[in-house]
């Protein structure tokens, strides 16, 4: 922008449901709460921009967030999980697999927005070029895809007002 002539006049932070790792520490309720007031501020900022207003540049801190809100201790469980994978297993043991729930339907191949999951021999293939968004993970309809075993009979988040067919849409060409 600034190379441009343009500047930056105001800058918005919106805390969202996530879909990581522990994101069953959030309820339903907290979830609606924040997607609630999601809707609040977009009202806020549609006037910003409308207006040509002025204003802060907003920002999060999602780590201290993180403490403060109690997510920690929800968290501490899978976070443990997960650090004792590392340990035990290194790394490598954090790649997405599919289970033998997994029929070969391809819907992660058709969520992944980078085109980096095939499906060789009815079933996925992942290969070097992962965002992790989990997308494959959270839209598999039999829940078959997991990262390492710290996802394993995890519940599935969806945002209520997004389709499968909306992050279809998104797809890298």
């Amino acid at each position: 922008v600034q190379s441009q002539g343009g500047k930056l006049a105001a800058g918005f932070a919106i805390q969202m449901p996530h879909n990581g790792i522990a994101w069953e520490t959030q309820t339903a309720a907290k979830q609606k709460e924040l997607l609630d007031n999601w809707k609040t501020k977009l009202e806020m900022v549609k006037d910003y921009v409308i207006e040509r207003k002025e204003g802060r540049i907003e920002t999060s801190n999602m780590f201290v967030n993180f403490f403060l809100t109690g997510l920690f201790i929800k968290a501490a469980p899978k976070l443990l999980s997960l650090a004792k994978q590392v340990i035990m297993k290194g790394w490598k043991s954090l790649v997405f697999v599919s289970d033998e729930k997994c029929d070969g339907c391809g819907v992660c191949a058709k969520v992944c927005l980078m085109n980096n999951i095939s499906i060789v021999e009815d079933k996925p293939s992942w290969g070097d070029n992962c965002l992790v968004c989990f997308a494959c993970l959270q839209w598999c309809p039999r829940e078959a895809i997991q990262l390492g075993n710290v996802t394993v009979k995890q519940k599935r988040y969806h945002h209520p007002e997004v389709k499968i067919t909306d992050i279809m849409k998104q797809k890298a060409t």
